[in-house]
């Protein structure tokens, strides 16, 4: 048996059982990125502009908890940094996110200062959760990975309708009927968002 056979078994070998560890994480991680990603669109429910207005006792509960499963997602985000480094950005801006989000709960004339960046790197998460969902599935299942990739477009453009709105409020109707619209294309890349993650719980349980 030539060294040369000897040294191509040895670099498979290693290669999979480096696979088999990394999938082992990712059936540990992934599954709580699911269930986190459920939690953060009930509590976005509670946050839900028109459901405070009439239950304005709940605004200060629902940013609790809207730190609380920021702070962990992004704690998970940062164990899934070793497959990606998509993932470590990600899950270093979620807890800045988080960190902000708290702030504002014991100094609410913070919202003020806070809101735009917040919004920024709101944007910069979702790009880099997307590439690293996408960049770690290449290998498992190349077409959940192109989803997590038209994901992202679809993201900018519910997101481009949603600023939309605010430019064209001078026409009140017209205004709220755009910001329906990214309301609802909103709560439709939740809903993608997670049915995605549940694909990606099968594809490494």
């Amino acid at each position: 048996m030539s060294e040369q056979y000897k040294e191509n078994v040895g670099w498979q070998t290693n290669y999979q059982r480096e696979r088999e560890s990394n999938t082992i994480v990712l059936a540990k991680w992934i599954p709580i990125l699911f269930y986190l990603m459920v939690a953060t669109t009930i509590v976005g429910v509670i946050n839900n502009q028109l459901l405070v207005r009439f239950f304005p006792q709940i605004v200060l509960l629902g940013r609790i908890l809207k730190s609380a499963c920021l702070f962990a997602y992004g704690f998970v985000l940062l164990q899934l940094s070793l497959e990606s480094e998509h993932y470590k950005i990600a899950g270093i801006c979620t807890l800045v996110i988080a960190a902000g989000n708290f702030m504002i709960v014991l100094l609410p004339i913070l919202a003020v200062s806070f809101t735009i960046p917040i919004a920024i790197l709101g944007i910069l998460v979702t790009y880099q959760e997307y590439q690293g969902h996408a960049q770690l599935l290449v290998n498992f299942d190349s077409m959940l990975a192109n989803k997590w990739n038209a994901l992202w477009r679809w993201y900018l453009v519910t997101l481009a309708i949603t600023l939309g709105s605010i430019l064209v409020a001078i026409i009140p109707i017209f205004g709220t009927l755009v910001l329906f619209v990214g309301i609802v294309g909103s709560f439709c890349i939740s809903l993608l968002k997670m049915m995605y993650l549940y694909k990606m719980v099968q594809v490494f349980r």
